[in-house]
C-alpha cells in the first residue's frame, strides 16, 4: 500500500466556519475530478470523509477541520497512486479556495 498523502492548509476562519464553508463548497468535486465514478461525502464530527472511486479502486480522504487549519490525508492505493498529484491538486486548490477569507482587514 502507498503512503498516504498529508498536507495542512491553514486558514483564519475558526473551526465552524471553516467546516461550513467545507460543507457548502464541495459539492461540485465531481466535475473537479471527473475520472471518479462515485464520490461520498460524510462528517464524523469534524472530520469530513470522502471516498472517490475510480479505476475500480476507492480512495479516502479525511479533512479534518481544526481552528486554524484543515488536514488533509490521501489514502490512494494501487493505481490510483498514479494519479497522486492530480488528486492532492484538487483538493489543495479547492481547499484553499474554500478557506479564504475575502474580507478586507
Amino acid at each position: 500500500m502507498a503512503q498516504p498523502v498529508r498536507f495542512d492548509i491553514p486558514h483564519r476562519l475558526g473551526r465552524a466556519e471553516a467546516r461550513r464553508r467545507m460543507d457548502a463548497g464541495l459539492g461540485d468535486l465531481d466535475r473537479a475530478m471527473p475520472f471518479a465514478s462515485r464520490i461520498g461525502k460524510t462528517w464524523q464530527g469534524d472530520r469530513l470523509v470522502i471516498e472517490v472511486t475510480a479505476l475500480g479502486q476507492v480512495t479516502t480522504a479525511n479533512l479534518d477541520v481544526d481552528e486554524d487549519r484543515v488536514r488533509i490525508e490521501l489514502a490512494l492505493p494501487g493505481l490510483l497512486g498514479m494519479f497522486g498529484e492530480k488528486i492532492a491538486g484538487v483538493f489543495r486548490k479547492r481547499t484553499t479556495e474554500l478557506l479564504t477569507d475575502k474580507r478586507t482587514p
